[in-house]
């Protein structure tokens, strides 16, 4: 995938035309997310969810975004000690059906009320980012994309796109909470790491090692229980808190032909969104005869899995 046509995938849904400056979809840049706290100016710890405007662009990405008026859903999610901000953010995420493919890590220091954010090491590449958190929670600046210049693409010439914040507003029931709460949907991917496997079916697990998978769990946490679900294996899960750690397990039987389960399981997460730890996984396939044809075990580890935000 060429840089750009990655920076076009994190619109998703959402429908941009350059010409006519509109936005289409299932959200509007006059919605906002409800139940504003009233924060004092300069504090930037929270959830902050709304849209960002082009307003100007060099190079290759001004024949996708043109010179400005296209808007997209972005989220920040800030944690603050002091003078010192981090956190992440996602640009383009904010649809129920689709989940965030990327992230970009973010770090920052406060100074005379501003928020000024230095260059992100992931992507997206967010760099010249300048916020000031308003009285009643609302958060205005600015921020740059970089696109580096990718030689091997049909659309060669990186460039970058600049945005203004437009209606991006705290929400309290989607604020981060505390590092021991694991409710929430839960969304980025998994990578096998060590794989291994036995039944009559031919050797696979050297094509799973390295490979990623998306990964997606809603869950729902009252004291130290914790229930949910898996999207794609629709996997129930359940599992404990213990000194700030989630263990999760669970299986599913596609009649009785296939059993997958989370076997063993060990997250954790931080203040800013970030679920990180590994995942011990078993899919068992029977034959008629009730022989076994595959039984594969891998340890994955959690890539790029951070809380999503309710659609407002």
């Amino acid at each position: 995938m060429t840089f750009l046509s990655r920076l076009g995938s994190l619109s998703f849904a959402v429908t941009l035309s350059a010409c006519s400056g509109t936005v289409s979809g299932t959200v509007s840049p006059t919605e906002s997310p409800t139940e504003i706290r009233d924060i004092a100016p300069g504090v930037f710890s929270g959830l902050w969810q709304g849209f960002g405007t082009v307003v100007d662009c060099a190079g290759g990405p001004c024949g996708s975004y043109g010179r400005g008026g296209t808007s997209t859903p972005l989220f920040f999610r800030f944690e603050q000690d002091g003078d010192r901000v981090t956190g992440i953010f996602v640009l383009g995420s904010g649809l129920p059906q689709i989940f965030p493919q990327t992230y970009a890590d973010v770090a920052g220091v406060v100074s005379n009320g501003e928020l000024r954010v230095e260059r992100s090491a992931g992507w997206p590449l967010l760099s010249d980012a300048v916020f000031q958190a308003l009285i009643g929670g609302r958060l205005a600046g600015g921020f740059r994309i970089d696109i580096p210049d990718n030689p091997g693409s049909r659309m060669p010439l990186g460039g970058w796109v600049r945005y203004r914040l437009m209606d991006v507003k705290v929400s309290d029931r989607t604020s981060v909470g505390p590092a021991a709460n694991f409710s929430g949907r839960w969304a980025g991917f998994y990578v096998a790491r060590t794989c291994s496997e036995t039944g009559s079916a031919v050797p696979s697990c050297e094509t799973w090692v390295g490979r990623s998978r998306f990964f997606d769990i809603t869950l729902a946490q009252i004291g130290n229980v914790v229930t949910g679900s898996e999207r794609f294996d629709s996997i129930p899960l359940d599992g404990t808190v213990a000194n700030d750690t989630l263990t999760l397990s669970g299986a599913r039987t596609y009649s009785t032909a296939q059993t997958v389960a989370w076997e063993r399981s060990s997250f954790t997460r931080d203040a800013a969104g970030r679920l990180t730890g590994t995942l011990s996984t078993r899919t068992r396939s029977l034959l008629s005869n009730g022989a076994v044809y595959s039984d594969m075990h891998m340890d994955r580890e959690l890539v790029g899995v951070i809380l999503v935000p309710p659609t407002q």
